[in-house]
């Protein structure tokens, strides 16, 4: 029997930092939701979501890079918390994380001074952010729920 999730998306609100784009947007997923932080940038010509934060209030976590589908999750971190975790690698961990994401050509497309105004204005942008207003139903495969250890 298939297995469906409902997941909604308000419209994004887009900074950017050097040759890369941070998108902030509301989701939800089922019954949890929260801001999402899309990190994109320039791969072979064209722009790519590399690295995802998920600040959701249940399950605040992380996809390195936003393809995998098992998240790093923040055990014991509220929304808050998470957004601050969140803020925090923008600053002072991106290139270190697109590294790990397998984009080790973008890890100086960002300067340290153009990465702390993004997470300033990442945190605006958090507060500004449209609630969803597009739900899209998603069918579950069975290779996403062996790879969330489900």
């Amino acid at each position: 029997m298939a297995e469906y999730v409902e997941i909604g998306a308000g419209e994004a609100i887009e900074v950017a930092a050097g040759d890369l784009q941070l998108r902030v947007l509301k989701r939800t997923v089922d019954t949890d939701g929260g801001v999402s932080i899309e990190i994109c940038g320039p791969v072979e010509g064209e722009s790519q979501q590399l690295i995802r934060f998920d600040l959701f209030r249940e399950d605040p976590h992380y996809h390195v890079p936003s393809s995998e589908p098992k998240p790093i999750r923040l055990e014991g971190k509220s929304a808050e918390e998470a957004l601050d975790f969140a803020l925090g690698c923008i600053r002072e961990r991106l290139p270190e994380l697109l590294e790990q994401a397998g984009y080790p050509q973008l890890e100086g497309a960002a300067s340290p001074e153009q990465r702390v105004e993004a997470a300033q204005r990442v945190a605006e942008a958090v507060r500004a952010a449209p609630e969803p207003t597009e739900v899209q139903r998603i069918e579950i495969t069975p290779e996403v729920r062996r790879a969330l250890g489900n």
